[in-house]
């Protein structure tokens, strides 16, 4: 049972040492990244905090992210792909496989996704697709609106019987060939590039989400946040986050940010 993000211990937030965390519909609203959602990842920067958006956007948003936001890595597509900064600020890149690996896998998914457009009435592409290294991604509730079940189903019986994993968020449905979810290319990341085993992930950092893609999450960290249009999710979920807050995505009631709340450790 999910409870208050009020009840939350504070010693929870006190002793954690970094975030990760979904963007959409969880830093955003309505896709827009507001501006006190910013401050609060720029007093966590300087207060000595990781932030690390775990995100299904592609990779191809990596770049940008890095660059124009507080955050110092990113994980992309579900897991498909890494990247961080070092001391230096300069980019480093993990992909899930290969080359030839992935322009195998790439073969496969075009094929799949011709088949989507051409045989499932309703299937649109996502207006990113073409940023992709791992996955192939339609849109459900972005730039299309009422998207029906039946579609969504349809989307995701073709993935399944091409051998794909698939991932549902709130706006897109993904599917992939590769072994990959956030929860494992999070801890690839933080092995890798700071150090950070997954027994010292578990006791040391959180995540917040707000969607099915964000399942492997919520299993594996033990303090998990959901915003609370994590609710229309976890009846489909194996383990539903710790917390839910009282507003739904970026912005919580009465114009407070939810994000702000419990993410903006005081630094001064």
């Amino acid at each position: 049972m999910m409870q208050t993000l009020e009840s939350i211990p504070p010693d929870v937030l006190l002793n954690a040492r970094g975030l990760l965390t979904d963007i959409d519909d969880t830093l955003t609203e309505e896709g827009r990244l507001h501006a006190d959602v910013l401050d609060a990842l720029e007093r966590l920067q300087r207060a000595g905090v990781r932030v690390i958006p775990v995100t299904g956007r592609p990779f191809g948003w990596a770049y940008p992210l890095l660059r124009m936001w507080p955050v110092k890595a990113i994980v992309a597509e579900n897991g498909a792909a890494f990247s961080w900064l070092d001391e230096d600020d300069r980019q480093h890149i993990r992909y899930y496989a290969d080359d030839a690996t992935r322009t195998q896998h790439r073969t496969v998914l075009d094929t799949v996704m011709r088949d989507i457009q051409v045989s499932v009435p309703g299937a649109t592409l996502t207006l990113d697709h073409f940023l992709r290294v791992g996955d192939v991604a339609f849109d459900l509730n972005e730039n299309v609106q009422g998207t029906t079940r039946a579609t969504i189903d349809a989307i995701a019986a073709k993935f399944a019987a091409a051998g794909c994993h698939i991932a549902e968020s709130t706006i897109h449905i993904h599917g992939s060939l590769g072994e990959f979810t956030k929860h494992t290319a999070s801890l690839r990341l933080l092995a890798e590039v700071y150090g950070i085993s997954p027994e010292e992930a578990r006791r040391d950092w959180l995540f917040i989400g707000d969607s099915l893609n964000d399942a492997p999450m919520f299993e594996f960290f033990p303090n998990t946040i959901g915003v609370a249009n994590v609710r229309r999710f976890v009846d489909r979920m194996p383990k539903p986050p710790a917390y839910v807050t009282r507003g739904e995505k970026g912005r919580g009631e009465k114009g407070r940010k939810e994000i702000g709340y419990f993410v903006g450790w005081d630094d001064n």
